[in-house]
């Protein structure tokens, strides 16, 4: 009884800690964990992907979602697929699911620094979509910041270098998709919480992509599952914290945080694959990191939730 009871009492210990810090620096944190969460997901994600099929890996993700997050939701008695929205709530799920894929392949033939640079576009597209279909107006500013993105993601093409490389569009492709997908949430955080949000994902990206699991399965071994076990838990955790982190601090302090994920998987990148980024991939990052970076300090500037993407499009 003691041994349990000093136990409590640290665990208390660390979380007045924790509390004690200035909210600011706790939503820091919290996003430190989160990118942390999902640089490790990337490079699992690239060690299973050498085995299974992308469709596969990213049923197995959902699939640990499911068993974590909709029992948390039942018991919170939160809807799960809210009617009135169903249909939105679906199409951002579809479009979560199709990104995560495109990422998953794209890091199967890019260095990871390069499709997690990529992956930072999705803002850019979200200004572009928040336009074109919300109606929302774009100054100057802001368009000149998104158009400065695109350059960036244009450097990392690595024009009149040699044939575009397909992952890189791919790559492209799922920051699109995450782009619809955080816009549609952006609509739906107006009526549902991030509790429903998590499990309607879950849902719909669970039943939609059982048939083409099923098409490209390829039974786990003992040794395999742990990996993706932990690729799905790595998810799961990284939403949490994400979630921890706006929740604790202004949100334009905390998203510059999120870019810990690119040095983080850079040096992962480096360590497990002996990845090592070439100078148009620093180029082409440092300019989307700082289009994107102003943006979300402009938006939030504005009263705007900044136009971040959990990941990077890992799932959102």
């Amino acid at each position: 009884m003691t041994d349990h009871a000093e136990d409590g009492t640290r665990r208390l210990s660390r979380r007045a800690r924790l509390n004690a810090l200035p909210p600011n620096v706790r939503g820091a944190l919290w996003m430190i964990g989160a990118a942390s969460m999902f640089a490790l997901m990337t490079v699992v994600g690239k060690i299973l992907g050498a085995t299974f099929d992308p469709l596969q890996i990213t049923w197995a993700v959902q699939v640990v979602a499911l068993v974590i997050v909709v029992p948390v939701a039942l018991a919170a008695g939160r809807p799960l697929l809210p009617r009135g929205r169903r249909v939105m709530h679906v199409v951002r799920a579809l479009c979560g699911y199709s990104g995560f894929i495109c990422f998953l392949i794209a890091i199967q033939f890019l260095p990871l620094a390069d499709a997690v640079s990529l992956s930072f576009a999705t803002p850019l597209f979200m200004v572009v979509w928040a336009a074109l279909f919300l109606g929302e107006s774009v100054r100057w500013r802001r368009a000149t910041a998104t158009a400065i993105g695109f350059v960036g993601v244009v450097v990392m093409m690595r024009p009149g270098q040699a044939a575009i490389e397909p992952a890189a569009l791919v790559a492209i492709l799922g920051a699109m998709f995450g782009a619809t997908a955080m816009t549609l949430i952006k609509r739906l955080t107006v009526h549902d919480d991030n509790v429903t949000l998590m499990a309607s994902f879950a849902i719909v990206a669970g039943i939609a992509g059982v048939g083409p699991a099923l098409w490209v399965w390829q039974m786990p071994g003992w040794s395999d599952l742990p990996w993706l076990a932990a690729i799905g838990l790595g998810g799961v955790a990284g939403q949490y914290m994400l979630i921890r982190a706006y929740r604790a601090g202004e949100a334009s302090v905390v998203a510059p945080f999120d870019y810990s994920r690119l040095i983080l998987s850079t040096i992962l990148g480096y360590l497990v694959f002996r990845e090592v980024p070439d100078l148009w991939t620093g180029v082409g990052a440092a300019i989307i990191i700082a289009s994107t970076f102003y943006i979300a300090r402009r938006e939030a500037r504005r009263g705007i939730a900044p136009a971040v993407t959990p990941g990077g499009g890992v799932n959102p």
